[in-house]
């Protein structure tokens, strides 16, 4: 979604005084950028450095609620660009070192003890770089510590925007209403003050009530009448000043009223940016369990014959991985499918119900369910480069993860 900055702009007054307004203001993007919270600190400047003071006011306001939440955001905003582009370096390096040593090794292995050795060692070392380096335990923490912190603070951050809102719908109702009392003197010159009249009605009606040759109850409205031409004067002071020019200062309100509006829908747009960079960042710490089956299936490539029905669901699920059915080893290990179920258990209805549709899929785990039965060879020893080929995959994806994860968060 397209956006366009805060911008202040210069309204000139009936009163000849120039008065600060402020632009109507965009919608936050899906991915809230840093630069939408330096708008909107630059907004709240802006309104500080007018002379109106209720401007002022509402700019202490602002920044008094929204200070925290938003240099907390600044700062993980730019560890988050840093933090990727490091990551994505580091994953790259692990794949074009490690893994392309580890993997080769793989594929070319006798799957003596040593060579296991040397190929789970390398797969650990690979996780090791990938997922417990210093710098992404560092960053999961400091994401999960800001998500936290906002999620204590946000409801205190809605109620101050809340308050300051409702004042300026306040404001602009009282400049509709004192712009239908001051109606009445359009036939002034824009020299003379519009406050005059009602200055001179109060004063003539308090001066001259004891003097009027009036009947009793007419001579009691004059007093009344001055009161109320008072109380109306004084009002206006009060909420606007010298100020007589209520349609601009409608008009200026609205706008104000447009940009705090935004200011508090950007709480909830940080609320979000927090929840959905720590799902992104749980989502590139979920491909570490590819580097844990595949580290197991190193010692299943060598296994001899073996009874599959002792087979626990995870010893299954190596197996389904290492025979590239990685789909339906995730689903039977969810489902806790463990060796003996799968040969004496499960028929193929059952294999569907799981939701494994696919014919060709379903004819490769019925005549690996007959092979296991028989004890065939053929079950137990899958082809090496499979397992090979799920490790470049693996280093890949997670290469692949982090660099759509620095594209969306780190836009230029």
């Amino acid at each position: 979604m397209s956006t366009t900055s805060f911008e202040v702009v210069e309204v000139e007054s009936h009163d000849g005084a120039s008065e600060v307004g402020i632009s109507r203001v965009h919608r936050f993007p899906q991915v809230l950028q840093n630069s939408d919270v330096v708008e909107v600190e630059e907004f709240i400047r802006n309104l500080q450095d007018g002379v109106d003071p209720f401007k002022t006011e509402l700019a202490d306001s602002l920044q008094n609620a929204g200070n925290r939440v938003m240099r907390q955001f600044r700062h993980l905003a730019k560890r988050l660009t840093q933090s990727l582009q490091v990551l994505c370096e580091v994953a790259e390096q692990c794949r074009d070192n490690l893994g392309v040593r580890t993997a080769r090794l793989l594929e070319r292995s006798a799957l003596a003890e040593n060579d296991r050795v040397n190929i789970k060692a390398g797969i650990s070392q690979m996780e090791k770089d990938l997922f417990e380096n210093e710098l992404f335990l560092e960053f999961r923490e400091l994401v999960q510590e800001c998500e936290e912190d906002f999620s204590d603070h946000q409801q205190g951050y809605d109620q101050s925007i809340s308050q300051q809102e409702s004042k300026l719908v306040h404001r602009h109702l009282w400049a509709e209403r004192f712009a239908n009392l001051y109606a009445v003197w359009w036939l002034l010159n824009d020299k003379v003050p519009k406050d005059v009249p009602y200055v001179l009605l109060t004063c003539s009606a308090l001066l001259g009530s004891a003097s009027c040759r009036l009947p009793g109850s007419l001579r009691a409205l004059v007093p009344v009448c001055g009161l109320a031409s008072g109380l109306i004067w004084s009002g206006k002071m009060l909420m606007f000043g010298k100020r007589t020019d209520f349609d601009c200062v409608r008009r200026e309100t609205e706008d104000i009223l447009n940009n705090v509006r935004d200011v508090k829908r950007l709480g909830s747009s940080i609320s979000r940016f927090y929840q959905e960079l720590k799902k992104d960042m749980e989502i590139i710490q979920s491909h570490r369990a590819k580097f844990r089956q595949l580290s197991k299936q190193v010692d299943f490539l060598a296994m001899s014959d073996q009874d599959v029905k002792s087979w626990d669901a995870e010893t299954l699920s190596v197996a389904l991985r290492g025979w590239n059915l990685p789909a339906c080893a995730d689903t039977f290990l969810e489902n806790g499918i463990s060796g003996y179920a799968f040969c004496n258990d499960l028929n193929e209805q059952d294999f569907m119900n799981m939701g494994i549709e696919n014919d060709l899929t379903l004819r490769r785990l019925k005549s690996l369910q007959a092979n296991a039965k028989e004890g065939k060879q053929e079950f137990y020893c899958p082809d090496a480069k499979v397992a090979a080929g799920s490790l470049k995959k693996a280093v890949q994806d997670v290469v692949d993860c982090i660099s759509r994860t620095k594209a969306k968060y780190c836009r230029s």
